[in-house]
């Protein structure tokens, strides 16, 4: 499994975000590229994998992702906000013309991580929200729940505070 050791946190990703899209520095696709990873959860692979045509289905704000882990050409729809969506497609962006060596360099520098973590960050704030890991498993698009309940690994100290607040409560249940 692989392992990260600071699960950056969405919210300040989602402000590092919006902070580079009026930098004139950062390449459109650079910018487009990291809003797919930042508000799916993608993998690096898939994100880079998305093309203009994945973008909208009857003109809502979605992209589809290709799910490249099966051996079978599956896809998933996962809705994205209409700044990503606008950015998209008043840009001439077609297809992502970087490599994954690029794609990790691209994100180190806006948000000072690797790709993956953003899926972990993604993960963990939708997971935190839902609180349903089926909801997660299906979203992230893994096979396994157990892969899935991996990234709960992250949280320990978040689930020990709510163990210790179930306890208190039936403790204080047996008591009366």
């Amino acid at each position: 499994m692989f392992k990260i050791k600071n699960v950056p946190n969405f919210a300040s990703n989602t402000k590092k975000w919006f902070d580079i899209l009026n930098d004139v520095k950062i390449k459109k696709e650079y910018k487009i590229y990291s809003g797919i990873l930042l508000f799916t959860g993608c993998r690096c692979s898939e994100g880079l994998s998305v093309r203009r045509e994945d973008f909208s289905i009857n003109g809502n704000p979605i992209v589809r992702l290709p799910v490249l882990k099966k051996r079978v050409s599956t896809f998933r729809i996962v809705p994205i906000p209409y700044i990503l969506y606008d950015l998209a497609m008043n840009s001439n962006f077609e297809k992502f013309n970087f490599t994954r060596r690029t794609a990790y360099r691209v994100i180190k520098r806006i948000f000072n991580c690797n790709p993956h973590a953003l899926r972990h960050s993604f993960a963990l704030s939708f997971l935190e929200m839902t609180k349903n890991i089926a909801k997660t498993q299906q979203v992230l698009g893994h096979s396994s729940i157990n892969t899935t309940a991996n990234y709960l690994l992250y949280k320990n100290v978040e689930i020990y505070d709510d163990i210790i607040k179930m306890q208190k409560i039936f403790l204080e249940e047996a008591l009366r």
